[in-house]
């Protein structure tokens, strides 16, 4: 597997419950003289259905707190789709590594597999994707229930039902690609694993995923490397001083720039500290951040200083050239972060699912000479794809 290009690591103060692979299981509810005490709680909003890679996706989270006086021990954890007319009934189930794979304690840190044990008066948060290959048979609603035990064997295995998740499928909001040209690779993309997905922060009292549909984007080279040369020159990075194009027509509400480029130190460990203190004014660093309209706003992060010239309160259209790719903020190396979200906040939002009006898709793989140092890029078929998510690893051209 590729290593992974930067991102924002931060801890959060909340748990979430989620959807696995497999057939369920059936199991009857058991009886204990005492019950144990969990509180699962599905999202409170329907799920955005969205398509990319020519299936259909949900990425949502549920969340577990333990309000039993012992540890708890998750064992699995049961979706059920409503079932569809004219479709396959579909029944997942995590537990043992597809189970810790997805499952995080909220004051633990965000790389690793966990066991899922839940001690007493903490939460924890299961991270879910659910994938359909037809738009008919995404169901409406899917059934959570999850077995669990107390962590001492004192209480037997008990299946806890959950509130159902509501699933819908909604008109995508679609824009054009921020990026031109070719071999563009999209690094922490939509997926269950990137460290996007684990970016659960808290502001103001209120958990969010503001990058759960964020995209990193680099351009890679013939060896399947973003960079030629010292590795420690942001110029030597191929996607380095590239233009960033608006997304969209829109009013620019947020520009921050002046923040100085980091050294870049994508493979080093640990990597060089940042050029200035992180914060929730410096995480995005040199950015922009744009009204689309209809209660959505697109972050471009990461800018070289000084290459916008923009202002809040501009309008730009689609297409306008409105900053270049740098390396400024939290990250590692030179790359174009981009999400769409519900809130001009860059973390205190809601990421949202978006659609590139059409871009090229390659199919590829890389040749090692070692784990997660490719020296070689080997570049398949291509197809043109409109109106769909870029995907977590997706290289292309734009």
């Amino acid at each position: 597997m590729r290593r992974r290009i930067f991102e924002i690591r931060v801890t959060a103060l909340m748990i979430v419950l989620s959807a696995g692979h497999g057939l369920v299981q059936t199991q009857p509810r058991l009886k204990s003289l005492r019950p144990l005490a969990i509180v699962i709680t599905p999202p409170s909003r329907p799920v955005p259905i969205f398509t990319g890679d020519d299936r259909l996706h949900a990425i949502y989270e549920i969340d577990l707190s333990n309000y039993d006086r012992s540890a708890l021990k998750i064992d699995r954890l049961n979706l059920v789709a409503k079932p569809i007319e004219g479709c396959n009934p579909t029944s997942l189930s995590y537990d043992g590594g597809d189970l810790s794979a997805i499952f995080r304690v909220v004051s633990a840190g965000t790389s690793k597999p966990q066991q899922p044990l839940l001690n007493s008066s903490t939460s924890a948060t299961l991270f879910l994707r659910q994938d359909f290959s037809e738009l008919r048979c995404a169901p409406p609603r899917v059934a959570n229930s999850i077995v669990v035990e107390s962590a001492d064997h004192s209480v037997a295995p008990q299946l806890i039902n959950a509130p159902d998740t509501t699933l819908q499928r909604s008109e995508p909001i679609v824009i054009s690609a921020p990026i031109r040209g070719d071999n563009w690779w999209s690094g922490n993309g939509p997926s269950n694993f990137s460290d996007h997905r684990r970016a659960l922060v808290v502001i103001d009292g209120v958990a969010r995923i503001a990058q759960r549909y964020a995209e990193d984007w680099v351009v890679l080279d013939q060896q399947g490397q973003s960079f030629g040369g010292d590795k420690a020159r942001n110029q030597s990075y191929h996607c380095y001083g590239k233009p960033v194009f608006a997304v969209a027509d829109g009013t620019i509400i947020e520009v921050k720039d002046g923040i100085t480029e980091n050294i870049p130190s994508p493979e080093w460990d640990p990597p060089i500290p940042p050029a200035v203190p992180i914060d929730l004014e410096t995480v995005a660093g040199n950015h922009i951040v744009q009204d689309l309209g209809n209660g959505s706003y697109a972050l471009y992060a990461h800018l070289i200083p000084g290459s916008t010239k923009l202002k809040p309160g501009d309008r730009v259209v689609r297409g306008a050239r409105i900053g270049k790719v740098g390396n400024s903020g939290n990250s590692t190396e030179p790359h174009l972060h981009f999400q769409v979200m519900d809130g001009p906040s860059p973390l205190g939002s809601n990421g949202l699912p978006f659609a590139i009006d059409h871009f090229i898709r390659y199919s590829y793989s890389f040749k090692y000479q070692s784990k997660d140092h490719p020296i070689a890029l080997t570049i398949g078929s291509r197809k043109g794809i409109r109106e769909q998510s870029v995907m977590n690893d997706d290289l292309g051209s734009y």
